[in-house]
């Protein structure tokens, strides 16, 4: 089945149905092949009798969606449809929460679950794992010292991790900037048309407004909106909020959900990939 081609009324059945939703988010996982193990990559596997899969290779034993975003969060097949169509349209935790039926935490698990698949997605993936996997204690550090750059180039906005440059170069710069709690936006310089990051503490010689942020509405909508909601905003929290502003922006005219579906049917990434590392970026034609 091809959710791009579903209307409402197909969807409703697969958010009403777990048999019917579970089959069709396998097919998405493995659109053309078999279920393969997701710790040695075998492909012969045994049916248990209570469902999952035993790997002849490995003797791992693993349900449908082990490895994958799917297996975060405890929701079931029809709840993930459900809540990713919620997303997709801009609900927030608590509009996901009224419409599964469910906990505020586990409804905020799911959300922070495809925050971290888009991440994953991402072109600076690489340099985001440690805001990706960070779990307990470890979010508290996950995210500081983080600079992102914004960039545009048809068709794309990019809003990505800065390497040559640090807080402290921007900070230290002549530049326009605007702190909103924790968050400061400032203007930009080399190849950058601006910066944002997460501060722990307040900045001196801000100024009310920065132009080029208030034409990207979707970020300063968010930043204002947050503040309202939330009395403080983590720097791991802020680092998934700008993928998925990232995300909305790119994806503005096309198929949220179908986007988001094939990231959470994606397999969760390894902690040690190598990391690309190179020159500072050339401007981009605008």
């Amino acid at each position: 089945m091809n959710f791009d081609t579903l209307n409402p009324q197909p969807l409703a059945n697969l958010t009403d149905n777990d048999a019917a939703a579970t089959q069709f988010l396998r097919e998405r996982c493995w659109p053309q092949r078999a279920p393969d193990c997701p710790r040695c990559g075998g492909a012969k596997l045994y049916r248990l009798a209570d469902r999952r899969h035993r790997c002849a290779q490995c003797r791992y034993t693993f349900s449908d969606f082990a490895g994958r975003w799917l297996s975060v969060g405890g929701l079931r097949p029809s709840e993930w449809l459900a809540l990713l169509r919620a997303f997709a349209n801009g609900a927030t935790v608590q509009a996901v929460q009224e419409r599964l039926g469910v906990v505020y935490s586990t409804a905020h698990k799911g959300v922070t679950t495809v925050r971290r698949a888009i991440a994953a997605h991402a072109a600076d993936a690489a340099l985001l794992l440690p805001v990706i996997l960070a779990e307990g204690k470890s979010r508290d550090q996950a995210g500081r010292g983080l600079l992102f750059g914004v960039r545009v180039g048809a068709p794309h906005l990019r809003i990505a991790v800065v390497t040559h440059l640090n807080v402290a170069d921007v900070l230290a710069a002549d530049l326009g900037r605007v702190q909103r709690g924790p968050i400061v936006y400032t203007e930009g310089m080399d190849a950058y048309l601006g910066f944002c990051f997460w501060h722990h503490q307040a900045i001196s010689r801000t100024c009310q407004t920065v132009a080029m942020w208030e034409d990207l509405r979707a970020m300063w909508t968010f930043t204002n909106t947050w503040r309202q909601r939330r009395r403080r905003i983590s720097a791991w929290q802020y680092a998934l909020h700008v993928k998925e502003m990232e995300f909305r922006v790119n994806h503005a005219d096309r198929d949220r959900f179908g986007t988001l579906l094939d990231y959470v049917c994606d397999r969760i990434p390894s902690p040690n990939p190598p990391v690309p590392l190179g020159p500072a970026p050339k401007p981009l034609a605008l």
